[in-house]
């Protein structure tokens, strides 16, 4: 049951990065890993008759390597703070050490991306000081021009 729910979960995550991908292509361009490795604990389910292992339920890795298999496509929405329940249930079954490898391999990609939105955005600034500059040259030009035309009239 659980399986077949999160399975659902992973469906509906990858159509909305394909739908992301559509809308925003560069948004998703950079690949982030989460590795699968062997060093995670596992859980055993002995609550009904049959006892299943679910050892890797929240831990393996889904085939395709974007940021949405990672986090979903929480962590490039409005509100990526939903991103952090979305890793702790993803990271429970594994060791501390398993958790802490798996999240170093996350942040690099996290923090290049970060800068690069940084830099957007500083780029953004600075067009739009240069337009606001570029307009009250035009607004100074224009009044010299009437004075310039007032001053025709005048003669």
């Amino acid at each position: 049951m659980l399986c077949r729910v999160r399975r659902q979960w992973q469906q509906q995550q990858q159509q909305q990065q394909q739908q992301q991908q559509q809308q925003h292509p560069k948004t998703m361009a950079t690949p982030c890993t989460l590795p699968t490795d062997s060093s995670h604990t596992g859980r055993s389910s002995s609550n009904s008759s049959n006892s299943s292992s679910s050892s890797s339920s929240n831990c393996s890795s889904s085939s395709s390597s974007r940021w949405a298999c990672v986090c979903g496509a929480c962590c490039w929405s409005p509100a990526p703070s939903s991103c952090a329940s979305f890793l702790r249930q993803r990271l429970s079954c594994c060791s501390a050490a398993a958790k802490v490898r798996r999240l170093q391999l996350l942040l690099l990609p996290l923090l290049k991306r970060y800068q690069q939105l940084q830099q957007q955005q500083q780029q953004q600034q600075q067009q739009q000081q240069q337009q606001q500059q570029q307009q009250q040259q035009i607004e100074e030009f224009r009044a010299t021009i009437r004075s310039v035309v007032g001053l025709c009239t005048e003669s």
